[in-house]
């Protein structure tokens, strides 16, 4: 976010380039108050045979047109920008994209578990994969690494190491290997480098590699042993891989000449507003942000202190593939309602694949996806956990986005495959983001912060529920709490919580209450909040208590596995 003032704005158009969807969003301004007012959505145009990304944005501003009633592109169909006295056109646009093969990154760093667990890091903020990681302290010889590296045909390398004013003499074996490297390689074959480490090098690197390649210097990412420092590297990396994809995609450099900012990565976008909201929430619970897309996952966290952004290449089109070579055929299958032999769900994933933009057919087909959304979360949050470096984190809020999660049949299937997920601790309030504005407003962030907090604040962003998520280690069916919720007009609703149970309680969209917990057995409500008294807000589900203990144990055996997953889908 920035502090500087916002320009004259009355309307913001945000194009957000899936690997499967083009959106085009509009947001505009009356009486003060910034609001979404709709989206055209069309399918990209990136691949064979249309090979324009053109093709789809106009398609989707189309759209756009057809809902609204507003005159956006001119007679021959360019955008109007900035907006005309008579109301045609807008006055910003910004873009941010996710479609594109995933970058393939190399990473150097002089230790593997200090600078080259930075780089990895800064590596997992774009869509990409690393391809080979190397650090000095490895028993690779200087021939074999340089091997290593040539082998992996990188678009993007990332050297990282030596805190500041640290020894010079190791990080100097990296200078010789990019050197040798730059040789070796075809000149249209040698990748865009970032230098990230001891910043006294910086200089000896650019005269090493001055002319011979694209070498651009940032900031130490890992300045002390304790510290990083990673906003500079990934506002150059969003640079880059712009770059990049402008000379990927004809039509995209065009239209980065007429944005208010430059476009960028969405995942370096939804970033950027999980960072602002970890500012201004508790910091001692932090909050969650994931977007469950096409061809990836991303998670980005934020306490105001810590932040993280992960890019996992699972997802629910394209990333299947990814997340087909990760996962256990049981991972799935615990989660559907039937017993179904693993080839079933291969055959349907495998067309998923080719046909990313399908939609389920009938109730079995969206038990298959709601299935597979429910292993990929779980496996990419196990995953962000250890890379966040702390367990058992209540997060508050969790916002969550995803074409998966927000075209189900009712609230309580997108709550429920979130709960089984996401697997959260402690007391939390999930937030749908169901138009998956979020990267579009880190964008927009940048041109005038105003319109995401407005955004964030409005009906845009579903509250779906307050859920709690007491731990205890008593049997299945014991009594673990009483609970007392007092609600605003002096009622009450009295009820017991059982180990194992997971019960819905009336709370309305926006109502508030108290509630107050009662031990029977040894129980933790919140590992954060050492208290049994809360004040709650309810969503479309109410107020959710989630006692079936962490991690969620389902039955292997179908016939008391399946009535089960019906029971707690029954109970929405």
């Amino acid at each position: 976010m920035t502090n500087e003032p916002a320009p004259e704005t009355y309307s913001v158009l945000a194009l957000d380039i899936g690997s499967v969807n083009t959106r085009a969003i509009l947001f505009f301004e009356a009486d003060d108050q910034y609001r979404f007012i709709a989206q055209g959505v069309s399918p990209t145009t990136l691949e064979s045979p249309l090979n324009n990304i053109n093709l789809g944005i106009i398609q989707a501003i189309t759209s756009l047109q057809s809902t609204t009633g507003a005159i956006l592109l001119d007679e021959k169909s360019h955008l109007i920008i900035p907006g005309q006295p008579d109301g045609a056109g807008v006055d910003q646009l910004v873009i941010t994209y996710s479609a594109g093969a995933p970058l393939r990154i190399v990473t150097l760093g002089l230790l593997r578990d200090v600078s080259l667990k930075t780089a990895n890091k800064l590596a997992s903020a774009v869509t990409g994969k690393i391809v080979t990681d190397i650090s000095l302290n490895d028993t690779l010889s200087f021939t074999s690494q340089l091997d290593q590296i040539q082998n992996s045909q990188p678009e993007l390398l990332l050297v990282a190491g030596g805190i500041e004013n640290g020894a010079l003499k190791p990080m100097q074996e990296l200078t010789s290997l990019l050197k040798a490297l730059v040789v070796v390689l075809p000149k249209d074959k040698i990748p865009d480098i970032i230098y990230a480490g001891n910043s006294s090098l910086a200089a000896m690197f650019q005269e090493s590699l001055k002319d011979s390649v694209n070498l651009q210097v940032v900031p130490n990412i890992r300045p002390t042993i304790e510290m990083e420092n990673l906003a500079p590297a990934r506002k150059k990396i969003s640079e880059i891989v712009t770059n990049m994809r402008a000379h990927q995609w004809p039509g995209l450099s065009a239209l980065g000449n007429i944005c208010t900012f430059p476009p960028a990565p969405a995942s370096i976008a939804y970033g950027r507003i999980l960072e602002f909201l970890g500012k201004s929430h508790d910091p001692s619970k932090g909050v969650l942000g994931v977007d469950l897309g096409a061809s990836s996952t991303i998670f980005a966290a934020s306490n105001g202190i810590h932040h993280d952004l992960r890019v996992y290449p699972h997802g629910m089109g394209e990333g299947l593939a990814g997340f087909l070579q990760d996962v256990k055929p049981e991972e799935v299958l615990n989660w559907l309602p039937q017993e179904l032999p693993w080839n079933d769900l291969l055959d349907y994933f495998h067309q998923k694949i080719v046909f990313p933009g399908s939609i389920p057919s009938n109730r079995t087909a969206l038990e298959y996806e709601q299935a597979a959304a429910r292993a990929i979360l779980r496996k990419d949050m196990f995953h962000f956990f250890q890379e966040w470096g702390m367990e058992n984190i209540a997060f508050e809020p969790i916002m969550v986005s995803g074409a998966v999660l927000s075209n189900t049949i009712s609230p309580w299937q997108t709550l429920l495959m979130i709960l089984d997920g996401l697997q959260p601790v402690g007391i939390s309030t999930i937030i749908l983001d169901q138009h998956g504005l979020t990267a579009s407003l880190g964008a927009i962030a940048e041109i005038n912060p105003l319109i995401p907090i407005q955004i964030l604040e409005s009906s845009a962003y579903i509250p779906l529920a307050t859920v709690v998520c007491p731990f205890s280690e008593e049997t299945y069916g014991t009594k673990i709490l009483r609970a007392v919720l007092e609600y605003e007009d002096g009622n009450f609703n009295r009820f017991d919580i059982a180990q194992g149970n997971l019960l819905q309680i009336p709370l309305a969209q926006g109502q508030r209450a108290n509630l107050q917990f009662e031990p029977i057995r040894r129980v933790m409500i919140d590992p954060v909040i050492p208290s049994y008294g809360f004040k709650v807000m309810g969503g479309l589900c109410g107020l959710v208590i989630d006692a079936r203990g962490r991690p969620i144990h389902v039955p292997k055996d179908p016939k008391a596995r399946i009535p089960l997953l019906k029971k707690w889908l029954a109970t929405g």
